[in-house]
């Protein structure tokens, strides 16, 4: 079928493709510390600020910590 070396090649490409968070992909384009990002996804911050800070995000049951992003 396919030579070792391709047979490795493939499995180390779809790792480290099912380790990409799906996430990050669906963030919109947007003005540097206007997206609070957390383990639970993202939100618009409100207020923005200065990107690298700490935010947070409604989330069901109260709030999740973020980064500015």
């Amino acid at each position: 079928m396919y030579p070792m070396r391709i047979r490795k090649l493939l499995t180390l490409t779809t790792v480290v493709v099912l380790q990409v968070p799906v996430a990050w992909a669906q963030v919109p384009a947007h003005q540097p510390g206007t997206i609070c990002n957390t383990p639970q996804g993202w939100c618009w911050a409100n207020p923005s600020g200065v990107p690298g800070t700490s935010c947070v995000c409604p989330v069901d049951g109260g709030t999740a910590q973020g980064i500015l992003g």
